[in-house]
């Protein structure tokens, strides 16, 4: 049997199979319109003299992505600028040290070096990075770990100089051992070097 139309009461927000026309739509549409995506639209439809109107909800957007980097500096207490958040960018994205001839290729040509090294300076000074001591005359520089301040640092780790890529890494989860000093000597840095080969030279070689 064909389909009875729509008689009952109130009057439905849709039209029956038999009442609507040819080409109309079996399900609503979930296109959103064009507008304000927080807010539901009210879209109106209908046949004839009859008006219907249904609401669809438009997709939230999804929430931006924390920024790292502002994060950190700001909670070392330092201002925002681009030469900073370049300097961080680059040691952050590395698995080893870098000189600052390194981190001046990294952040662009256009970096002033006086800027640059005032910013190394600064971040060492605030706990955000800490300097790498390996058998070069060169001086290196690493992220600090999360627990570094400007009133200490924590990186009493273990660093690993690889004699085939020459790059020094930090062994953060390698702790320097404990020395016991003679009588009259005061240690104010610890610095512990290994040399070989690193897992990814060995990997490839």
């Amino acid at each position: 049997m064909p389909p009875r139309p729509c008689t009952g009461s109130p009057a439905p927000t849709r039209p029956c199979a038999a009442c609507r026309p040819s080409g109309w739509p079996d399900r609503a549409p979930t296109a959103a319109p064009p507008g304000n995506p927080s807010r539901p639209a009210v879209v109106l439809v209908g046949w004839g003299s009859a008006r219907f109107s249904f609401s669809v909800l438009r997709p939230m957007p999804a929430p931006a992505a924390p920024d790292r980097l502002a994060q950190t500096i700001t909670r070392h207490g330092l201002r925002q600028t681009p030469v900073r958040r370049a300097v961080l960018a680059a040691l952050a994205g590395k698995g080893y040290a870098l000189t600052g001839a390194e981190i001046e290729q990294e952040t662009g040509p256009g970096t002033d070096r006086i800027t640059l090294y005032r910013t190394l300076k600064s971040f060492e000074q605030s706990g955000l990075i800490h300097r790498v001591i390996d058998d070069s005359d060169v001086l290196r520089y690493a992220a600090c770990s999360i627990e570094c301040s400007a009133e200490a640092h924590f990186d009493n780790h273990v660093h690993f100089k690889c004699g085939t890529c020459a790059h020094t890494y930090c062994l953060s989860q390698v702790a320097i051992p404990a020395v016991t000093l003679p009588g009259g000597f005061q240690a104010e840095r610890r610095d512990y070097l290994l040399s070989g080969t690193c897992q990814f030279c060995q990997a490839v070689g």
